[in-house]
């Protein structure tokens, strides 16, 4: 005969009493290619934003000419100095059709969005991640030791 409780009962009463620990939520992968920029003042012209992300995209494009990659997707993190712990950063993303690591093309995706940037009272953390990146193909060099494209 099954208890009052049920068949499970037990392991319903176990975590009430909080003695059983409830479904975890997912974590997020961590992009394999991502830089921050803490600024020691906070931000608030789109110039500086502008030129803030010109930094971080040299140097998340250096990483990525290091293994060889090209970034297909990436998600700029905004975080103003009025933002609680558990608000979300603003978020810009964007996408190539195929992996790409020069730092001007990338900013010209990204100037198209920046006039949606609310940086309220200053911007003081951005971070730059490259959440899919791909093998880039190879480029022949010129006479020059420039390449194309």
């Amino acid at each position: 005969m099954a208890p009052r409780a049920g068949r499970d009962g037990g392991r319903r009463r176990a975590a009430a009493q909080g003695r059983l620990a409830g479904p975890r939520p997912p974590r997020l992968p961590v992009p394999p290619h991502s830089v921050r920029l803490a600024l020691p003042e906070p931000i608030t012209t789109a110039e500086a934003i502008a030129e803030a992300l010109r930094r971080l995209l040299a140097t998340l494009c250096a990483g990525l000419e290091n293994t060889g990659e090209g970034a297909r997707r990436l998600r700029l993190e905004l975080h103003r100095v009025d933002r609680r712990l558990e608000d979300a950063p603003q978020t810009l993303a964007i996408g190539t059709g195929h992996p790409v690591r020069r730092p001007d093309a990338l900013m010209r995706l990204f100037a198209q969005k920046l006039d949606r940037v609310e940086p309220g009272p200053g911007l003081e953390l951005m971070v730059l991640s490259a959440t899919e990146a791909g093998p880039l193909a190879a480029a022949q060099a010129a006479l020059d030791g420039t390449t194309d494209g």
